[in-house]
């Protein structure tokens, strides 16, 4: 039987401690991979909330928000010297402005506004909701409880702040003498507002 010499032994130690190293090299890169595919948070949902600003209070919301509104915090009319500041009468006349603020977004959004009677067991006066201006094409009554305005914003990955909209409603008591609307004398009644949104997807 030949002796081994030492130059074949150095020559397979050698060659053992580099297999050695390879399998080792190999497992540790491996184990990195999934940790790091295991920890990685580029595939999170983008977030989305909007933010509702009306009557000097905001109102943050993940989905839908809704609230009461008071129409004689809304009057613009000039007639102080006749109805009372904090009452409404035929004749009153105002605006509700909201400001949708999706500034936080990171997707287009798709608010949607609607706007009923809040309690369904009152008898409400003749009240008219529109939204544009009276006498232009772009005047447009809202039927309570049925009517939803709708529109977008998008998405501005430059300045985020811009992805803001402002949507005035307004409305009108009609002075109508020969209707007897003194059932309605010191009568408390609030309009229900309703805001949702939701990502905006392309059709």
């Amino acid at each position: 039987m030949k002796s081994v010499s030492k130059h074949t032994i150095r020559i397979l130690v050698l060659t053992l401690l580099l297999v050695g190293v390879i399998a080792f090299g190999l497992s540790n890169t491996t184990a990195r991979f999934s940790t790091l595919v295991s920890t990685d948070k580029a595939n999170r949902t983008a977030k989305w909330w909007f933010v509702v600003s009306y009557d000097s209070t905001d109102y943050s919301s993940y989905a839908t928000r809704s609230f009461d509104v008071n129409l004689a915090s809304t009057r613009t009319d000039p007639h102080a010297s006749k109805i009372k500041n904090d009452r409404v009468a035929p004749g009153s006349y105002g605006q509700i402005d909201l400001t949708i603020d999706c500034s936080g977004c990171e997707t287009a959004s798709v608010y949607e506004i609607s706007l009923d009677y809040a309690n369904a067991l009152l008898t409400y006066p003749n009240i008219i909701f529109y939204t544009g201006t009276e006498g232009q094409a772009s005047y447009s009554e809202i039927t309570l409880g049925t009517t939803v305005i709708s529109s977008t914003i998008a998405r501005d990955s430059t300045t985020p702040s811009n992805q803001m909209a402002t949507v005035s409603l307004k409305w009108k008591w009609p002075v109508n003498e020969s209707l007897n609307e003194t059932e309605f004398n010191g009568t408390q009644f609030l309009y229900s507002m309703t805001i949702s949104a939701h990502q905006y997807v392309s059709s």
